[in-house]
């Protein structure tokens, strides 16, 4: 059976039936695609011949609106618009050059705030989709159609569609993130049983951009700068997924918490981080500026404990105290950088998520390489004599607790 017989049948079959009728044209698929990637070629289009190569992106305009493409058909959103050349719909960088006009520095945002730079972003991207004709894919009918229009049937998914405004806005110079809802319970044949979506922290608070939400259900993509899924608060995100029946929320580490503020907590954490650091240096020169030294934790004290207790949980204190007595040095220009996020040899190790992302959010910035790596030291340090200190605590609990035995 060919590809765009699987398709066909899914409009012969009774209303019932279509859902198992799609899933089998969706097995089709995947068999005719593995079939050409073994074979090492391409899986045919029919709905295009003769692709034409991906068209060169313009710049914006002086109104910030343009059209990746003036001769496409606009006279409705994806569904009626055919798919054109097939590389732009596999490489999501592709799509990073729509950010490209909105980064800080350009005149035609000059004075915006990051937010408003990415709600101008998302409405582009979601004018590009449109462009080319992609749809929100919400459903196994539109996985199979996709699978024909576009010869990938997760073109238009939410997964796709993140993907892409991602790129765009790290283009744009806008620090972003995914987050991921799940259902409850586990069902194959429910192809939204997950969804994700890109984030901003913008003051303090999170942001939600979510195109799958704005277009799915036939609704399209063309109203980017007014839909209210262009920057949605958190909370009200959150809201949306619950009512949907999404219940699990993760924040890119695969670790699903049960609220939506829980898995917003590191990377607000990192935001943080990061603002406090901006404000320490905004009255810096030209010249790369030297981190302050931070206040260093003070070493233990030692308890008023017999000398039981006090042999009993030394290893402890030693361990935490060492860790106190090397944090001063974390800044010295030749000292050894115990934290990395890419760990080089046994002798390094990966400091929390939160640390990565602030990390790499300074790290980004022109000129500010050396600061992050600082600031990535003393936060693992801080975070790892705080577990030091945990770890004493809890051992001279257990000592003194041995020692009161009767």
């Amino acid at each position: 059976m060919s590809i765009l017989m699987a398709v066909l049948l899914l409009g012969t079959v009774p209303a019932h039936s279509q859902r198992e009728s799609a899933d089998k044209a969706l097995q089709e698929l995947d068999r005719e695609a593995a079939k050409h990637e073994k074979s090492g070629q391409p899986a045919p289009v029919t709905a295009v011949e003769n692709p034409a190569p991906p068209p060169t992106r313009p710049s914006a305009s002086a109104d910030i609106g343009w059209s990746r493409n003036p001769a496409a058909d606009d006279s409705g959103e994806g569904d009626s618009v055919k798919l054109k050349g097939m590389t732009p719909y596999h490489d999501p960088s592709y799509y990073g050059i729509i950010g490209v006009p909105f980064a800080a520095d350009q005149a035609a945002v000059k004075g915006k705030t990051d937010l408003e730079r990415a709600k101008l972003v998302f409405a582009a991207v979601g004018k590009s989709f449109v462009d080319d004709g992609i749809p929100a894919n919400d459903g196994l009918l539109k996985r199979a159609e996709m699978g024909v229009r576009a010869g990938d049937p997760k073109v238009g998914t939410c997964n796709y569609l993140s993907d892409r405004l991602e790129q765009a806005f790290k283009a744009a110079g806008i620090d972003c993130f995914a987050v991921t809802v799940d259902a409850d319970t586990y069902n194959k044949a429910d192809v939204n049983r997950n969804h994700i979506a890109m984030a901003v922290v913008y003051e303090g608070k999170v942001y939600f951009f979510d195109h799958w939400e704005q277009g799915r259900g036939g609704h399209g993509f063309m109203d980017g700068d007014t839909t209210e899924w262009n920057a949605m608060p958190a909370d009200e995100w959150g809201k949306r997924m619950k009512a949907q029946g999404y219940v699990k929320f993760s924040y890119e580490d695969g670790t699903y918490r049960t609220t939506l503020e829980e898995a917003l907590a590191d990377p607000i954490q990192a935001w943080e981080m990061k603002r406090r650091l901006a404000e320490k240096n905004k009255d810096a020169d030209a010249t790369p500026p030297v981190l302050p030294q931070a206040e260093a934790p003070k070493p233990a004290a030692v308890p008023a404990d017999p000398p039981a207790v006090v042999q009993c949980a030394k290893a402890e204190q030693e361990h935490h105290d060492k860790a106190v007595a090397w944090f001063p040095k974390i800044h010295d220009k030749d000292a050894f950088s115990h934290w990395s996020c890419q760990p080089m040899h046994s002798a390094q190790e990966s400091p929390s998520k939160a640390c990565c992302d602030a990390y790499y959010g300074i790290r980004n910035e022109k000129g500010m390489w050396d600061k992050a790596w600082d600031v990535l030291q003393e936060c693992g340090w801080k975070d790892e004599i705080a577990k030091r200190k945990a770890a004493y605590d809890k051992k001279l609990a257990e000592c003194r607790a041995q020692e009161n035995k009767p």
